[in-house]
């Protein structure tokens, strides 16, 4: 019998549909995008830190610029990895807590709670897994790069915050290190250990960056998320240095796994105190403007080096581009000196 039934017709219409479905791109989870392209070093375009009414004075009082433009910038490299977005919940402190994703890079910038006049921002975090072997664990470092802001109206000696550990519980997790310890010795008995701004002196509505670290080892617990508060500013009393960086220079020096990007040039104190052991601080951006990565350099080996009001000092450092550090190489720049108290 050749006439097909109605039920047979619907059940091979049925299975007609269920192939094409098969071969639809939507039944299949979507490709991973091609990454983007990386430009040559834009540091010039270099993302400012969020938009401040009196961003310009920032500038010109703490020493915070943007370096000059590449009049030969180096070849391309690629892209440093797409920021990855995670969950965010409230932690038992008040604050913002970040928790542990899967791939550790980088988060959308997570503002804290205020306090003592500060503000804190994470932009990215590296949560590497254990070995579960303490000795390995010691080794590998949890790290978390961001922002602290001094939202008062006074210049800060020095600018601090808290870093805090969580299980999936939500409760601290406590650590051993020298740092942990230092603060029992002096009656500080508060979760989590301390972390100091990149940079000492912060004028009223600066950011200046931070890096945090601590090694796996010393972490007692699974960490589920962790967060960076605000913990204490030192306000500044008398004369302040005033430390720019002038006449820098950028460029690429060496090939393949030896090449690095080098920066030149010199750090001038416009303050009216001595600017001791000067640095460059270095913060390297993202596609969004985010803090990817810092570094400093250093403009003497002697840390009693103090350049008077008015004068000069050259400095010149490396920031090393192999393997993992290849993105640094086309990543726009945003640029602080610090200067250490004349005591």
């Amino acid at each position: 019998m050749n006439a097909t039934s109605p039920l047979h017709s619907l059940l091979l219409a049925f299975a007609i549909a269920g192939c094409d479905a098969a071969d639809s791109p939507n039944a299949a989870p979507a490709p991973e995008p091609e990454p983007a392209k990386s430009e040559a070093p834009r540091v010039a375009a270099a993302s400012p830190a969020p938009a401040r009414a009196d961003a310009a004075a920032q500038s010109q009082v703490a020493g915070g610029r943007l370096l000059p433009a590449h009049d030969h910038p180096p070849t391309p490299a690629a892209a440093a990895p797409a920021p990855t977005l995670v969950a965010h919940r409230p932690s038992p402190s008040g604050a913002i807590a970040v928790e542990i994703g899967d791939t550790h890079r980088a988060v959308e910038p997570v503002p804290s709670a205020t306090a003592e006049g500060l503000s804190v921002t994470v932009h990215r975090y590296v949560m590497p897994k254990r070995t579960g072997d303490d000795t390995e664990d010691y080794w590998i470092q949890f790290q978390a790069w961001g922002e602290i802001t001094n939202e008062s109206s006074q210049t800060f000696e020095t600018a601090s915050a808290r870093l805090v550990f969580y299980d999936a519980g939500g409760a601290a997790i406590t650590t051993d290190s020298i740092a942990s310890a230092s603060q029992k010795d002096v009656g500080d008995t508060a979760p989590g250990e301390n972390v100091y701004a990149d940079v000492h002196f912060v004028a009223p509505g600066q950011s200046v960056p931070f890096h945090a670290m601590r090694n796996l080892a010393q972490i007692n617990g699974e960490v589920a998320s962790f967060a960076i508060v605000p913990r204490l500013g030192t306000a500044a009393r008398g004369p302040l240095p005033g430390g720019v960086a002038v006449d820098v220079k950028d460029a690429i020096q060496g090939e393949g796994g030896a090449a690095s990007r080098v920066l030149s040039g010199t750090i001038r104190n416009d303050g009216t105190a001595p600017c001791r052991d000067p640095y460059l601080v270095v913060a390297l951006l993202d596609d969004a403007g985010h803090i990817g990565a810092t570094e400093t350099i250093m403009a003497s080996d002697d840390v009693r080096k103090a350049v008077a009001m008015g004068e000069s000092v050259a400095f010149s450092g490396k920031i090393q581009l192999y393997d993992d550090n290849a993105w640094k190489r086309a990543a726009p720049l945003r640029t602080w000196v610090d200067c250490k108290p004349p005591y």
